[in-house]
């Protein structure tokens, strides 16, 4: 853990109180050149009403290049590509997750689909402020990644967005998840997460 000492007893997952981050930016180049892929965390909080990252990956020079899953300013979930613009960004319509109760999120983008797995189910009513269900946006749609985070975002302005909470089981693919490993993960990580 970067940022600031761990002084919370973690019980195996990150517990993050807003100072702590996990720096993963030697690996970068592992990811650069990935078009689809997948993203998987369990995620808990309580915080209402900020935003809170729990997976961020850009270029720290350019505050409009990164990739982005977490917790909106509205507790849905939100996922994010931008360079220059944003070709692909969407979030959920469901329900808020900042409710002190742990769940499971999954972002996938394929071949010619993105989509968004809540608790092992998929939400079909997600809302687009970029692209559309059809937008295939991932890594290497980022020109220049150089950061890699797990509970936080940075860019030339520093860090931002700091996840006040616990994360868990940060996991990313170079390959579309199916709806099968989708559903076998949530009910593997429920006993934990419970």
């Amino acid at each position: 853990i970067l940022g600031f000492p761990l002084t919370h007893t973690n019980n195996g997952w990150l517990n993050l109180s807003g100072l702590e981050y996990v720096d993963l930016s030697n690996s970068s180049y592992f990811f650069s050149s990935h078009s689809i892929g997948s993203i998987e965390a369990w995620f808990k909080t309580s915080i209402a009403g900020t935003y809170k990252e729990i997976f961020t990956a850009s270029d720290k020079s350019d505050a409009s290049s990164d990739l982005t899953v977490g917790l909106g300013n509205t507790n849905k979930i939100e996922f994010s590509i931008r360079e220059g613009g944003t070709p692909l960004s969407l979030s959920s319509n469901a329900t808020t997750y900042a409710d002190g109760n742990w769940h499971h999120v999954v972002i996938v983008v394929g071949e010619s689909s993105n989509k968004l797995y809540i608790d092992g189910t998929q939400d079909s009513s997600v809302s687009y402020g970029g692209g559309d269900a059809s937008t295939q946006a991932w890594f290497n749609d980022i020109n220049d990644i150089d950061t890699l985070r797990v509970g936080v975002r940075v860019d030339s302005g520093g860090n931002e967005y700091p996840f006040n909470g616990m994360i868990d089981e940060v996991r990313v693919y170079n390959r579309a998840l199916s709806l099968t490993e989708i559903t076998k993960n949530y009910k593997h990580g429920l006993s934990k997460h419970s």
